[in-house]
């Protein structure tokens, strides 16, 4: 174990550890560009996949470098503040604290350019990378530079003699830093305006309008993949998992299934109960942060930061047409993060069971995120389990904790394949996301992001998560952690898992969503800063005039910030993305939309469409009035078609298959033979599939290719799964009915035995 050197301050010494701290961390940065730089991706072998998802699949390195980037960092922050540590050892008297100051702002200067140096290179530099060339040696031996520049920075500094006055002054801040706590938390006005103002902001009343929104932009694709699909399925009597694909997770499927027991499903009523639920999450962050800082004001603040992330996206997209990148993606962390608080501070073993519970059903509702939360867990309890010294309640807590986590998961999972969890087809069907598309489906390598500041924001986000993930441990090293920096390592730690997904699929919009573990340690920082300033001034002036000015600041300024959006222009930056929003603020400023034309009758779904899509409109309502008949009388039917779930849905019918789109998921051989060999093993009665046409139809004027899919004609991206799916058709089926460009086919003679 590592000690304070005699002689100096404990709280300038874990002050001055941020300069080696910092020199990790951008090492760690370096390495993975340099890796990235420097090894090529494998060579794409596609032979085991259909044409589609030879299109999809980008073998690359990106997940391996950055978490081996993590490992490197945090065994390099251990050893340079061992070596640090020996340094100031050795200095004795000439470790002064103007020395230690000067030093770590020479560490963390360097640091930040190496980085900054690094960034800039890799950016001019991956435009080898994507045309698969060979990355000169003269540009990774300045990445090496870079590196060795770095390490040297730990080492250097200027060795002045005495005490300056003004490093004395530092140290002193420092301690009244570390000693400083929250004060006793008061209610207030903004316990009661912040919730309002949420509701006003986040939640979105036209929700069957922008249902057709999303409908006219791309034919809500992903609200398929995330939930109406598996959600119908579930809704009519099919096991999650096992008998329909729920890719991100089994515990929205769920919900949405309930929601259709009392009203009929729709499109638009899924967005409106997720915006309500951002609405829920959002006070759960306001809740969070006066447990943490307990200013309202920086709690309002923090929350209003927060849920920028729903508002201020790129003009041309609403972030809802994207569910996995909104609260939904990562419901109960912050329920999670506000249970480990209460627990350490009452010490009741009930809100260990309420995290463990809140960290099961986060692995329920996504799977991956929830098993980031869960391992960020593990590093909190390891943590609190040092601090404590191995207590025999720690333990009870944290075996209380797993044992939620377990019950609530296992309970979950039975619901969601009906008690048969435990078969091989169950536990592949649940972990198929993790399975497949880690192995290089739908990816995007980082050198391909088209924005140089989106991927600035995520070096930032990367730099400052192992930077305070390392001062945790840097801490603990010393036995001189205390809870607020294990608690701020394990949003840290939360926060480096969470950029997977940017690492994985590195796209313009998903930054947004990535920063919320970092607002939530600064804030957490900033509110104890405060407090420090305030018992400063204190010391100093005592209860005058100043000090009650310092006070009400943070007031001061969330008073001019309101102020500044009720009085600027709708055009402006703050406000124009607020009215852009379809929230109660729009609708109050600019009018509620009327519905208009709508896709669906009953229940109205899908509405403010073009007047130009009325005939199509009603050729949707009759192909799924014949399905309903079908349905009613007893008969089985599949949709054949990449707008599957939305005729399932017209039809208040139960999807047929694994894939209620099944082009976009039959991505191998082995799936597309396997879905094939479904229809001779239990075919259905009935077949809803495309014609084929060509582009000089007219009907493609009245069936855009976006909002309802694609047939089999020569633009689409499916060629060999129609050739085989139209085989077996053609081989079993016989056409019943034409309603252009649909095409309903009836089972011709009983199935054949399996091949």
């Amino acid at each position: 174990m590592l000690k304070v050197p005699e002689g100096v301050s404990p709280q300038l010494y874990f002050a001055t550890l941020l300069g080696p701290l910092m020199v990790s961390a951008a090492l760690g940065v370096q390495l993975m560009f340099a890796a990235l730089l420097a090894l090529k991706p494998p060579a794409r072998d596609v032979s085991l996949l259909t044409d589609y998802g030879a299109y999809l699949f980008l073998p690359e390195r990106d997940l391996v470098f950055y978490l081996s980037s993590i490992l490197v960092t945090m065994a390099l922050a251990v050893a340079l503040v061992w070596l640090w540590n020996r340094r100031v050892r050795t200095l004795g008297p000439a470790a002064t604290p103007r020395f230690l100051l000067c030093s770590t702002l020479l560490q963390s200067l360097v640091a930040v350019a190496g980085t900054a140096w690094a960034v800039n290179l890799f950016l001019h530099t991956r435009s080898f990378l994507v045309r698969g060339e060979t990355v000169p040696n003269s540009r990774l031996a300045i990445l090496g530079a870079i590196g060795v520049v770095s390490i040297g920075a730990v080492f250097a500094g200027w060795l002045p003699r005495g005490r300056s006055r003004s490093a004395s002054m530092v140290a002193g801040l420092l301690g009244k830093v570390e000693s400083a706590a929250p004060p006793a938390a008061r209610l207030s006005a903004l316990d009661l305006i912040v919730p309002i103002v949420v509701i006003a902001v986040i939640y979105v009343p036209s929700w069957r309008q922008l249902a057709g929104r999303f409908f006219m932009e791309e034919g809500l694709f992903h609200w398929d993949y995330y939930s109406m699909g598996p959600a119908l399925a579930f809704h009519h009597g099919k096991d999650l998992g096992t008998e329909i694909s729920s890719m991100y997770g089994i515990g929205w499927p769920l919900v949405f299934s309930a929601v259709f027991s009392w009203t009929p499903p729709s499109y638009g009523r899924m967005i409106q109960v997720g915006s309500i639920y951002a609405c829920i999450y959002l006070t759960g962050v306001y809740i969070l942060l006066r447990l943490l800082v307990r200013r309202p004001a920086l709690a309002a603040l923090g929350t209003g930061l927060v849920s920028l992330q729903l508002v201020f996206v790129q003009s041309e997209i609403i972030m809802w047409r994207f569910p996995s990148l909104t609260m939904m993606r990562f419901p109960f962390d912050v329920w999670c993060f506000i249970a480990l608080i209460l627990h350490w501070r009452s010490k009741r073993r009930l809100w260990a069971v309420l995290a463990g519970a809140a960290t099961g059903l986060a692995v329920v509702f996504s799977t991956d995120t929830g098993l980031y939360l869960g391992a960020a867990c593990g590093f909190y309890w390891l943590g609190v389990l040092w601090l404590e010294g191995y207590k025999r309640s720690r333990v009870k807590d944290i075996f209380s904790f797993g044992a939620s986590t377990i019950g609530v998961l296992l309970a979950a999972l039975l619901l969601a394949g009906r008690g048969r969890i435990f078969s091989s087809a169950f536990l592949r069907g649940w972990l198929e996301s993790l399975l497949e598309f880690g192995g290089g489906f739908a990816q995007l390598p980082m050198a391909t992001v088209p924005n140089a500041v989106t991927m600035v924001a995520f070096v930032v986000l990367f730099f400052s998560y192992l930077v305070f993930v390392a001062f945790a441990l840097a801490r603990l090293l010393h036995h001189r952690a205390r809870h607020v920096e294990v608690f701020n390592g394990f949003l840290a730690v939360y926060g480096l898992l969470f950029l997977l997904h940017f690492v994985g699929r590195s796209g313009d919009y998903t930054p947004f969503r990535l920063w919320i573990p970092l607002a939530l340690i600064l804030l957490n920082l900033a509110g104890r800063a405060y407090g420090s300033a305030g018992s400063y001034v204190r010391s100093r002036w005592g209860e005058a005039r100043r000090y009650r000015a310092l006070v009400r600041l943070p007031y001061l300024a969330v008073g001019l910030a309101a102020a500044a959006l009720l009085l600027a222009a709708p055009r402006s930056w703050l406000v124009g993305p607020i009215l852009a929003y379809p929230n109660l603020v729009a609708s109050q400023v600019l009018g509620s939309q009327p519905d208009g034309l709508c896709l669906l009758i009953e229940p109205k779904d899908i509405c403010g469409l073009p007047v130009r899509l009325e005939g199509t409109a009603i050729e949707v309502r009759a192909i799924a009035g014949r399905m309903a008949s079908l349905r009613e009388s007893g008969k089985t039917f599949a949709v054949i078609d990449e707008a599957g779930s939305l005729y399932y849905l017209a039809a208040d019918s139960v999807p047929w298959g694994r894939y209620p789109r099944p082009f976009v998921s039959l991505h191998t051989k082995e799936k597309l033979a396997a879905f094939s060999d479904s229809f001779r093993r239990d075919p259905p009665e009935y077949l809803l599939t495309r014609m084929q046409l060509d582009r000089a139809n007219p009907i493609f004027d009245r069936w855009p290719l976006v909002q309802f899919g694609l047939g089999p004609n020569p633009v689409n991206p499916f060629g060999d799964v129609w050739d085989e799916l139209g085989a077996t058709i053609h081989e079993l089926y016989q056409l019943d009915q034409t309603i252009p460009p649909f095409e309903i086919w009836r089972l011709a003679r009983p199935a054949s035995e399996p091949r």
